[in-house]
């Protein structure tokens, strides 16, 4: 997982015919990658930066230790992703989960848990 410490990059995603489309401009503050790092999965977006930046990264070890200390980091930055990451391809995909009759009543939480360690 990354943090960005000065300037600005575009978070893209592609769409089903392959064409990239940014869903985000990520600015001093911001991260990115924390998706893949939490639920050990691809990564669903590509960062790009379109000048000089400073960047800050915290390799998987140290993010457990992290979170073994203070789990309510990890509760905040999945909060985060469900009310962040909402372009057109997790929509699709908590569409198809909640029309699973098992799984149309579960929390968001479990929903999330499901997509992305598919």
């Amino acid at each position: 997982m990354c943090f960005i410490g000065k300037g600005n990059c575009q978070a893209k995603v592609r769409d089903q015919n392959g064409v990239e489309k940014v869903t985000r401009i990520l600015k001093e503050g911001d991260h990115f990658g924390e998706i893949g790092m939490i639920y050990n999965c691809r990564r669903s977006a590509t960062v790009t930066s379109k000048n000089y930046n400073t960047f800050a990264r915290i390799i998987k070890p140290r993010y457990k230790e992290l979170i073994s200390e203070f789990p309510e980091y990890e509760l905040c930055l999945k909060r985060h992703i469900k009310e962040t990451y909402q372009d057109n391809k997790i929509v699709f995909l908590i569409q198809m989960m909640r029309s699973v009759d098992y799984l149309k009543n579960c929390d968001d939480d479990l929903i999330f848990d499901i997509m992305f360690n598919l």
